[in-house]
C-alpha cells in the first residue's frame, strides 16, 4: 500500500502488509474496539491522518464529485469563481478568484498551485485571458489526481 492512504485502514496495510479490504476491516474492528473503551491506546496509535476538521473530513469517503453526487468543496468553488467569470468574461472577478485560488494550496510544498494561480491572475490583469487559462490547465494537469486522492472533501474557508 502506498503511504499516501489516510487513516487506520493506511497505517494497517502499511504496517501489516495487508490489501486495502483487509486493512479497512482491521481498521473497522480497531475502531470498535477504541468505542467500547478495550483497545483505547492502540486505534489511537494507528490513526496518521491527524485531527481537527480537515482530517475528519479526508477520512470520509468522497461521494461528492461523481455522476449524480454534488460537486466537492474545491470544485464548487471553482465553478462559482473561477468558471462563472470566466463565462461571464469578468477579467477583474477572475483574477480576484485566481489570487483566492494561489491561498487555497492545500499543502505548502506545491509551490507551482501558487504560481499558476498568481500567473493566471497577473496574465487577466494584462487582458491576457489565453495565458490565464493555459496557467489554470497546468495546475489541473500537475495537481488534480493528488488533490483528489488526498484533499478531494477539504473544506473551502471563507
Amino acid at each position: 500500500m502506498g503511504t499516501s492512504k489516510p487513516g487506520r485502514a493506511g497505517w494497517v496495510a502499511r504496517a501489516t502488509g495487508a490489501g486495502a479490504i483487509g486493512a479497512a476491516f482491521v481498521a473497522i474492528a480497531l475502531g470498535a474496539l477504541a468505542e467500547t473503551g478495550r483497545a483505547a491506546a492502540p486505534a489511537q496509535a494507528v490513526s496518521d491522518a491527524g485531527s481537527g476538521p480537515d482530517a475528519e473530513a479526508m477520512e470520509q469517503p468522497a461521494t461528492c464529485g461523481r455522476p449524480g453526487s454534488p460537486p466537492c468543496p474545491l470544485q464548487a468553488w471553482m465553478r462559482a469563481n473561477v468558471a462563472g467569470a470566466l463565462a461571464s468574461r469578468d477579467d477583474a472577478g477572475l483574477a480576484r478568484a485566481l489570487d483566492r485560488a494561489a491561498k487555497l494550496v492545500p499543502d505548502p510544498a506545491w509551490a507551482s498551485w501558487v504560481e499558476s494561480a498568481e500567473t493566471g491572475a497577473s496574465a487577466t490583469r494584462k487582458g491576457d485571458v489565453a495565458r490565464a487559462r493555459a496557467s489554470c490547465k497546468a495546475c489541473h494537469e500537475a495537481w488534480r489526481e493528488a488533490y483528489r486522492a488526498k484533499y478531494r472533501t477539504r473544506p473551502v474557508g471563507p
